[in-house]
């Protein structure tokens, strides 16, 4: 099965699972981000990306990603975290793909606002081992892509009737989140291709990078 009928079968679930009023605050959230001008200000293509400090997981190896750059060009996947299905079935496809990535010379990074000490160790076992991970603390690597976003008031509540918070998971009070985005990043520091969306159900198929590569 394709990535995109993966997407689309997720897309049906989550819309039999949804109520209406729940779905309108999506549908809402969506436009109101599209509105705000998020993706003209986001960083873009041709752009030079900033560079920061990747946190380690016992190795000091590449502490700042314009040293891992030295090395081959950087995709950057920016995800919201392990609660979101749709989060995890991009990184999966990410995952599997991430010996291909490094045979042709790239180093594939997935950065999430939430704190590893809160994923499941299913998950945990499942991507860490792949070096994919990578905490990105308050936001601040997304932020400086210019990809966060506050969660309104509105999508709080309905996060917290399901259980979820956000504050708790991102070990932050801040109610904050990253667009769903992929960038590859050239060793001259380069945006070379970029994908970001406001709608978390529309996803990138990381196949398509590899033409890119």
């Amino acid at each position: 099965m394709t990535f995109q009928n993966i997407l689309a079968r997720l897309r049906q679930t989550i819309c039999e699972q949804t109520t209406a009023p729940e779905m309108a605050t999506l549908q809402k959230a969506s436009l109101m981000l599209r509105k705000s001008g998020i993706l003209e200000r986001r960083l873009q293509t041709g752009e030079t990306a900033p560079d920061f400090m990747i946190p380690s997981r016992g190795s000091d190896d590449f502490p700042q990603l314009y040293d891992l750059l030295q090395q081959g060009p950087v995709i950057l996947n920016f995800f919201r975290g392990s609660w979101c299905e749709f989060c995890l079935t991009e990184l999966q496809a990410f995952t599997d793909l991430a010996e291909t990535f490094k045979e042709r010379g790239a180093t594939c990074l997935a950065l999430s606002p939430q704190h590893p000490d809160t994923y499941s160790q299913e998950l945990t076992n499942a991507f860490y081992p792949n070096g994919i991970l990578v905490h990105d603390e308050n936001n601040r690597i997304a932020k400086a892509f210019g990809l966060t976003y506050p969660v309104s008031p509105e999508y709080q509540h309905m996060f917290t009737r399901k259980g979820l918070n956000l504050a708790k998971l991102h070990r932050s009070e801040r109610w904050e989140l990253p667009l769903a985005a992929t960038y590859l990043i050239k060793p001259d520091h380069t945006v070379v291709f970029s994908y970001v969306e406001t709608d978390f159900r529309k996803r990138f198929d990381p196949e398509l990078l590899l033409e890119q590569l």
